[in-house]
């Protein structure tokens, strides 16, 4: 038998493609064949779930969080990638870092 099935999954940014860009191309071909596909758009989420995630990514408590929680959010305006990006940032620059002294995350506030 045959199988009809498949399943793709893309991201983009919408501002960032032309109508004629080959992403977009491709999705206007899918719609023309009445392919059903369904369409999930991601906005930036708020302060308290970038504070959540800041938490469970550095397994330290909500409320010791917020101060950095501020910074990043002040940063990225509460958009995923850039929480991330911006975090990794830190930490390379050594802003974020863990301290094997006192077992927890230690941040640069300034």
């Amino acid at each position: 038998s045959e199988n009809k099935c498949f399943l793709c999954i893309g991201s983009y940014r919408e501002n960032e493609i032309s109508n004629d860009h080959p992403f977009a191309e491709f999705l206007s071909d899918i719609i023309t064949r009445k392919i059903l596909i369904t369409k999930i758009e991601l906005g930036n989420i708020d302060r308290t779930s970038v504070n959540a995630l800041i938490s469970d990514i550095i397994c330290t408590p909500e409320l010791e969080t917020k101060p950095l929680t501020d910074i990043v959010y002040r940063k990225t305006g509460g958009n995923i990638l850039f929480v991330i990006q911006f975090l990794r940032s830190l930490h390379s620059e050594g802003l974020l870092l863990f301290s094997l002294d006192s077992e927890c995350w230690k941040w640069d506030s300034a």
